[in-house]
């Protein structure tokens, strides 16, 4: 936060009042108190109901003293209107996920490997918790000289 903070300061400075800031509902935002976090099935934090956006406006806005909106985007307005790609896609997806039915492989699900439709175990697609690589933060650090 504290270096979201200094950049904002940073544009403020230099005449841009403005900030537009993307966050991931997985952003790891740090509270100070002991709050208890709900957890799924699997144990990992319901991020859903974290209103991390939020949060972090709120934030913002008492810490630099600016007026601050947070705006919660849904799928479609996060993903646009389908493409051929996606509608094809989804169409191969279907026709593994009824092969994997037919064949009695269950616990397996329809994945896109590469350019190919491939099963991969359930277990396997969950085993670990997917992130954004934090490098992508110093790719978008550098696009923004700062």
């Amino acid at each position: 936060m504290a270096q979201v903070e200094d950049i904002i300061k940073k544009r403020y400075t230099l005449g841009k009042n403005w900030a537009l800031i993307a966050v991931s509902e997985g952003f790891g935002f740090q509270e100070s108190n002991n709050e208890t976090l709900e957890t799924d099935e699997f144990g990992h934090v319901n991020l859903a109901n974290m209103n991390i956006s939020k949060r972090i406006a709120e934030t913002l806005a008492t810490n630099l003293s600016i007026s601050t909106r947070a705006v919660v985007l849904g799928h479609i307005q996060r993903g646009g209107p389908p493409s051929a790609f996606d509608r094809v896609l989804c169409t191969q997806l279907g026709l593994k996920a009824v092969d994997l039915v037919n064949s009695k492989e269950f616990g397996k699900m329809p994945s896109l490997r590469g350019t190919k439709i491939e099963s991969v175990k359930l277990v396997d697609a969950i085993k670990r918790l997917k992130t954004v690589d934090f490098r992508s933060w110093e790719v978008a650090k550098s696009i923004m000289k700062i």
